[in-house]
Formats: structure tokens, sequence, C-alpha cells
């Protein structure tokens, strides 16, 4: 009986280190996009550049792109991964640029948008230390990326 308890702890401890370890660094971005004044509809390529500062500053990582997205009533979802040392805990800030799907420039919109992505990194990691039990979802349903203007 012992051992069969023993058993069942080791292989408990493995399951959930192995979750622990299969965290991703992706979050997923939702946003809302106007064209002439208007809810956007239709289907647009976007770019997303993440930077240490509001105007200026350094670009985090390399810009993503994400083709043919679709937006309903002007709102969108995509999901983006800037890497791990993308959120230290400094501010950050979310550059966009769109254009319709397929051609044309990109126009970048303003202001970039503040991110509280690092601020959600942490009370995950804290939560995991306290090894509370919800913070075992999966990474792309525990990272969003909020903003505000």
């Amino acid at each position: 009986m012992r051992l069969k308890k023993l058993l069942m702890l080791i292989v408990a401890v493995f399951v959930l280190c192995g979750m622990a370890f299969a965290q991703t660094t992706s979050f997923t971005y939702q946003g809302r996009l106007t064209d002439s004044g208007n809810p956007a509809n239709g289907n647009y390529d976007l770019q997303f550049a993440l930077w240490d500062n509001s105007s200026g500053g350094a670009q985090i990582g390399s810009t993503q792109t994400r083709n043919s997205v679709a937006v309903s009533a002007g709102i969108f979802t995509v999901a983006l991964d800037f890497g791990v040392s993308a959120f230290p805990g400094a501010d950050r800030f979310l550059e966009i640029s769109v254009r319709p799907a397929g051609g044309g420039s990109f126009t970048t919109l303003a202001p970039r948008q503040r991110s509280d992505v690092h601020r959600a990194t942490r009370r995950d990691r804290s939560a995991r230390n306290r090894g509370d039990r919800h913070d075992r979802r999966r990474s792309s349903d525990r990272y969003r990326l909020t903003t505000r203007t």
C-alpha cells in the first residue's frame, strides 16, 4: 500500500513539473480597428512591433506580421510571441501597422499601445510558486495583452 502511494506521488510530481515547463511566451492580443471612422470589416494585414518607449526608444524583438486577419465589427484577435526576454517587468509599448489584405503600404497607427503583459506574467509566476491550481491552464489562455491609451 505504501509503495502504491509513493508511486502515485512520483507520477503526480512528474506531471506537474511537465506542466510548469510546457509554458510558452505566446499571448493573445485583441484589438479594435476602425476604417474611416467606422468599425472595420474584412481582412487586413497587420504588423506588430514591441518597443520600450511610447515614442522613439528601442524595438524589442522582431516585427511580427499577420496576414489576412479577419476583422468583424472592428474586432480582431491575433497570437503574438516576442520571446522570453520581451517582458522583464519594464513598460512595453505595442506599435501596430495595418493595410488592406494583400496590397498597399502599411499605415502605422498612433499612439503605441501600453501593454500589461508583464503584470499578468508576474501574477502567473507568483501563483505557480504558491501552487495555485488555476494557474495550470494552457498558456494561450493565460497571457492576454491589454492596452491603454
